[in-house]
């Protein structure tokens, strides 16, 4: 387990009634044709469906293998969206022209932000532990310093147990409980 996680669960632990933490990966990854991170996934299994800070909201994933073509769909509309009103063929990041997923190095949505930015891993390579994680700030693209989504909620959480105290929670999806615990 990467240190982020470790420190995020010691802080913020959640709570055993926590929505859509056993996923089947292999299912779903085989039925999906491609991997995520394996980071993401320890994620999903310690948390399930959360949003965090009032700010983030839940991880967008398929269940199981039947939730496969609804999480299929997801992609689609919010990418068909993001193709026609959003990031466009010149777009770059470092140099590199953007895609959106399934085309080869393109970029696959996994979250939002009640700030209205979007997350993104960019499928760069074949392994997905290697993928940044992109940010979409209207109208730009930045690659995030953070490896994994663990990372950006640990210096979140960092950077708002000083500035903003009545921040630091985590709402769980389906078992209605909000998780102030923090140390």
């Amino acid at each position: 387990m990467e240190p982020a996680l470790s420190k995020l669960l010691e802080a913020i632990p959640p709570p055993e009634s926590a929505k859509s933490r056993a996923v089947n990966w292999n299912e779903v990854e085989r039925e999906l044709g491609f991997a995520f991170p394996s980071s993401f996934k320890d994620f999903i299994a310690a948390y399930g469906e959360s949003q965090w800070f009032d700010l983030y909201s839940s991880a967008l994933y398929p269940e199981s293998v039947a939730g496969v073509d609804q999480y299929r769909k997801s992609l689609q509309s919010f990418h068909g969206t993001v193709d026609k009103y959003g990031i466009r063929d010149e777009d770059e990041i470092e140099g590199s022209p953007i895609a959106l997923y399934p085309e080869p190095g393109g970029l696959l949505f996994f979250m939002s932000s009640s700030d209205g930015d979007y997350y993104f891993w960019q499928m760069s390579s074949g392994d997905p532990d290697e993928w940044p994680m992109v940010v979409w700030q209207v109208p730009n693209l930045f690659k995030l310093e953070e490896k994994t989504i663990a990372e950006l909620f640990q210096k979140t959480f960092e950077e708002f147990r000083e500035s903003q105290p009545n921040r630091l929670w985590a709402y769980f999806t389906g078992c209605g409980e909000v998780n102030a615990r923090v140390k």
